[in-house]
């Protein structure tokens, strides 16, 4: 019934029972996400059967090295509860991705409401003094470990149409890898939009997309996108000529 701060590849998590009403209840009031579906944190492809119609395609993708959330049909009776997607036909299922996630699933052997570790319009919680100050109001426990993130990402987030994996949130397992483009760019720097915001760098005959930054609406926001942008320069020793970026919201 209480909500647990749990340390991930890219940053914290919000955990609670998905099966409680009143656990999920709780999450959303503090985290202030109010109707938006919640993702499930499932032990295995069998778990994800009982609440899902999972497909050999998906099932490749649950057990891949990305392992992303996948928007999968919810089966009639799956045993979470309702207001972790409510009035969706899918629910969000994601496979552990870390060695932390294993042991907790082993113990726990349920659904677990697994949600980015922030406020709204926040970024991730990376570091434990960070998330002690920020998730204390939002977690009655933490879990950690004493792996340091570098950067904080978010959970990718994917659905299959006709078989083939469409993103739908670009981050963590497909981020800052290169997208092949059809014409060589010069080195610019695309610094996105306010909202949805996701960076990209011109190199050649492809382009690396940051990790999705998320809605520019806080100071903390604006510094993460600063950070992101920063990160992607150094990590690509890019120096670009010019600075694009949307005109429109």
């Amino acid at each position: 019934g209480l909500v647990v701060a749990v340390k991930g590849l890219g940053g914290f998590h919000l955990c609670c029972d998905a099966r409680s009403e009143a656990a999920v209840a709780r999450l959303r009031e503090r985290k202030v996400r109010r109707e938006k579906p919640l993702a499930l944190l499932v032990k295995d492809v069998a778990a994800a059967r009982a609440l899902c119609g999972v497909t050999e395609a998906a099932e490749r993708w649950l057990l891949s090295p990305e392992a992303p959330i996948l928007l999968l049909p919810r089966l009639a009776g799956a045993a979470v509860a309702a207001n972790v997607a409510p009035e969706s036909t899918r629910l969000g299922v994601m496979l552990p991705a870390t060695p932390l996630h294993h042991l907790l699933l082993a113990e726990v052997d349920a659904p677990l409401v697994a949600t980015s570790g922030n406020l709204s319009d926040e970024p991730i919680a990376i570091d434990e003094r960070e998330a002690l100050a920020r998730l204390g109001g939002m977690a009655d426990l933490f879990l950690v470990n004493d792996r340091p993130v570098e950067r904080h990402v978010d959970d990718s987030v994917a659905w299959l149409v006709d078989g083939e994996l469409c993103l739908l949130r670009r981050a963590r397992g497909f981020a800052p890898l290169p997208v092949p483009v059809a014409a060589a760019l010069p080195p610019v720097l695309a610094v996105g939009a306010h909202l949805k915001n996701v960076v990209g760098l011109g190199l050649g005959s492809e382009v690396v997309l940051s990790q999705h930054v998320g809605d520019l609406e806080t100071p903390e926001a604006l510094g993460a996108f600063e950070r992101v942008i920063a990160g992607l320069l150094r990590l690509w020793e890019a120096a670009p000529v010019a600075i694009a970026h949307d005109l429109h919201p």
